[in-house]
């Protein structure tokens, strides 16, 4: 089963996967502007914000099935 999540005010559902795609591009965003990474600069930083957000996805993903399991 695939969770999907619907934010208050939002009219899109989410899953996991898409949550995570959407957190790549805002924070490849937010660093090319404000850090002047450049769009294909991959800084240690980066790569390290981007896995600790792609593993509490994962972690919070296992968390919700073993609560459904349950």
């Amino acid at each position: 089963m695939i969770n999907r999540f619907r934010p208050e005010g939002e009219d899109r559902e989410w899953t996991p996967a898409s949550m995570v795609i959407q957190l790549d591009a805002e924070l490849n965003y937010l660093l090319e502007t404000k850090c002047r990474t450049g769009s294909k600069a991959q800084t240690p930083k980066k790569d390290m914000v981007l896995n600790f957000i792609r593993n509490a996805l994962k972690e919070n993903m296992n968390h919700e099935n073993e609560e459904d399991l349950a």
